[in-house]
């Protein structure tokens, strides 16, 4: 029964995140103390009743029943119906998380056990109590806007949840990727404004497992259009535009300032607000309005703003995306995707046949790796991940995910077990001493499970400082106090003594400039660089690059993963020849259509480096400039400046102010003037290593990532 102060006693199902950032908070701000707390992991649910002040932690929902008169279910989505059914059944009010279960006929199961016991049911769709969001519903409402005739809408970031488990990353327990998660917030609001919406079309980019990136097109029930992008691996613009026959409106999908065109549009006045400044919200201010909302329900036995008949929409119109997916392809990722060339010529290295072990998975290589392996023919995948936020681009593929590090035995046995082959893909960049640790840690683990080849990679940074001339595996390494460096070379050194000792399956690769999709030292960071400013080159930029397409390198290690004869050796694996440090970046000019590079004399930057610089701000050199135009003769010469090109270019070129220039650092300053020349001529011969892609193709195909990214 209700408490004498007419508060209902509320349970919250489920600790996760949603629980610890926003239901648990909203309810200490509204002075509701929950009865109990419940997760299946029965030592997070004591921690976050000890942290809450909660009185009463348990595994089992069941034990509120008769203790409580209402729940919050914040569980994995494959258990939302079941458990809010089972709920609702024993007439306990109920408020689930979004999506609302995973099929309309579940939704339907709700909604009528919902009515059979009087018991409240709410949907946690919490965007439709933004400011912003209820504006627009009521603009639309009043005709102020007039007809929609499109809305275009993209919601994006790089996945960063604290996932508690890998749920999310699960078919069986999440339902989906992206489209039922963050759709399911993002379509309820076409629902809410727009009424009926019909899919046209759904593509998406799984591969077997839950999709990271999504678009759908849908048609309006008034006859406009509508375009939803969804995305778990980039950010994108977060605001849907709405097309209106009497102007246009965007809104903020994560805040309250609006903008519109004709600005006018704003200044009309629903449900007490303008949309010119609309008072600002964070994620809890939102819990506790759609808890007051559900809360109030309750006290009043009325419906919630969103029960179960509105929550149950999304789901369906989520369905109908599914029932009609095709695949989203992009041309760096799907290597069977036909095309004039090739991402995988002919004679392609194979794919080992057993259980793979990936440690790195969630980064730049490791990533590809994944999805090679992945796309080419099901080899079973296991997956180490430090931390399961990262994974999103990775779950696409029905990847086995140990969440645990190098360091930790339990999940280093449980990730190892079973594999034939181990690619060591990990470095941690915070510290030396783990990356050592961890790849002994590996090694021993290796050795007991019998794993029939350990693939390590590692840079050729341990030739550093780079000396001009050839660099071949048995090249001296010179002296260098980088802990980058160090790490690599500690840990070569510590696998191979394993080979003379206990007969380590390993093989080491010495990769040069890795560069392509998702790289951020040599492809998202250049791009930025190039987008702010200039990179200083030394001297011309001479220098040589030894790079090679992050393809290539995933054949090396593909073939590293069966060659014979490869036990204990280091192959350098690079593109077939290098260029020059101006030709590489020339073609992040060219893909950006920028002039990002500027070139400077050694002595220049090392005299700039000495007076503490790595960016020199041109707008000084501009004021002089300026100041230089007020003596007569430069007014005079000016003039004629003016003259000849005219005054409104001259006009343009006072006010240009340059971009500033990036300099480039001590060792990065050494790696730029080096003219080095890798030799793979090894790895030629013992892995049967053949780069197919050049320069041209890797940045053609590295321009198609760099404009998807919004780089």
């Amino acid at each position: 029964m209700i408490d004498a102060g007419g508060t209902p006693r509320v349970m919250i199902v489920g600790c996760g995140a949603v629980a610890e950032r926003g239901f648990l908070p909203a309810l200490a701000r509204m002075g509701v103390a929950p009865a109990l707390v419940v997760d299946a992991n029965l030592a997070r649910a004591e921690d976050v009743a000890a942290r809450f002040g909660v009185g009463v932690a348990t595994a089992d929902y069941r034990t509120g029943l008769g203790r409580i008169d209402a729940a919050i279910i914040a569980l994995p989505h494959a258990l939302h119906a079941p458990v809010c059914t089972d709920l609702l059944d024993h007439g306990v009010h109920a408020l689930v998380e979004k999506p609302m279960a995973l099929s309309s006929a579940e939704c339907e199961a709700m909604v009528a056990a919902s009515r059979a016991s009087g018991a409240v049911l709410a949907v946690g769709l919490m965007r439709r109590f933004r400011f912003a969001s209820r504006w627009v519903k009521a603009a639309l409402a009043s005709g102020a806007l007039g007809r929609v005739e499109s809305i275009d809408v993209r919601e994006g970031f790089q996945y960063g949840w604290p996932v508690a488990s890998d749920f999310f990353f699960r078919r069986d327990s999440a339902g989906g990727g992206v489209l039922i998660d963050t759709g399911s917030h993002t379509l309820d609001l076409l629902l809410w404004w727009l009424g009926e919406v019909a899919v046209v079309s759904y593509r998406d980019d799984s591969h077997g497992g839950v999709e990271a990136d999504c678009e759908l097109e849908v048609e309006l029930a008034g006859g406009g259009h509508g375009l939803v992008e969804l995305s778990r691996t980039r950010r994108l613009r977060n605001t849907a535009i709405l097309r209106c026959s009497r102007g246009e409106i965007e809104v903020p999908l994560h805040g309250n300032a609006l903008t519109a065109r004709p600005r006018r549009l704003l200044a009309a006045t629903h449900d007490g607000r303008s949309g010119v400044e609309l008072p600002a919200q964070d994620v809890v201010d939102l819990f506790t309005a759609e808890l007051g909302d559900w809360l109030g329900a309750i006290a009043r036995r009325s419906s919630p703003e969103v029960d179960g008949a509105e929550g149950a929409r999304a789901v369906a119109l989520i369905e109908g995306c599914y029932s009609r997916r095709r695949p989203l392809v992009h041309r760096w990722v799907d290597v069977a995707a036909p095309r004039e060339r090739t991402l995988a010529p002919p004679g392609s290295p194979p794919v080992p046949q057993g259980r793979v072990l990936v440690t790195g998975a969630s980064g730049f290589i490791g990533g590809r790796l994944v999805e090679r392996l992945g796309l080419g023919g099901g080899i079973p995948v296991t997956a180490l991940l430090r931390s399961l936020a990262g994974a999103a681009r990775i779950a696409r593929f029905p990847v086995r995910l140990v969440q645990g590090s190098l360091e930790d035995a339990d999940a280093l046995d449980r990730a190892v077990a079973g594999c034939e082959v181990v690619f060591h893909c990990a470095h941690d960049f915070s510290a030396e001493a783990p990356n050592l640790a961890g790849a002994e840690a590996l090694a021993g683990a290796c050795l007991r499970h019998g794993v029939r080849r350990l693939v390590y990679l590692s840079s050729f940074s341990v030739y550093e400082p780079l000396a001009s001339g050839e660099i071949v595996e048995t090249s001296a390494w010179p002296a260098c106090e980088q802990p980058y460096v160090l790490a690599k070379r500690r840990t070569e050194t510590a696998l191979l003594a394993r080979v003379r000792t206990g007969g380590l399956p390993v093989v080491i690769l010495q990769p040069t400039v890795v560069y392509g999709p998702f790289c951020k030292p040599w492809t998202i960071t250049p791009a930025r660089l190039m987008r702010t400013g200039r990179i200083v080159l030394p001297d011309g930029g001479e220098g040589l690059c030894n790079a090679v397409y992050v393809d290539d390198l995933v054949d090396a290690m593909l073939l590293a993963a069966d060659a014979r004869d490869a036990t204990g050796e280091r192959f350098l694996v690079s593109g077939a020849q290098p260029v020059t440090w101006r030709e590489f970046y020339a073609a992040f000019e060219r893909m950006l259509s920028v002039s990002g590079v500027a070139t400077l004399p050694s002595a220049e930057i090392e005299r700039l480096q000495l007076q503490g610089e790595d960016e020199v701000d041109l707008r000084a050199v501009s004021r002089d400039l300026r100041r230089v135009t007020r003596w007569r003769p430069a007014r005079l010469a000016a003039d004629l400046m003016r003259t000849a090109i005219g005054t409104a270019r001259w006009e343009r070129l006072k006010g240009f102010t340059p971009p500033p220039l990036h300099l480039p650092g001590g060792a990065r300053l050494d790696m730029y003037r080096a003219k080095p020349w890798v030799r793979i001529d090894k790895a030629r011969d013992g892995l049967a290593y053949a780069p197919s892609r050049d320069l041209a193709l890797g940045m053609e195909l590295t321009a198609e990532y760099v404009r998807w990214a919004g780089l």
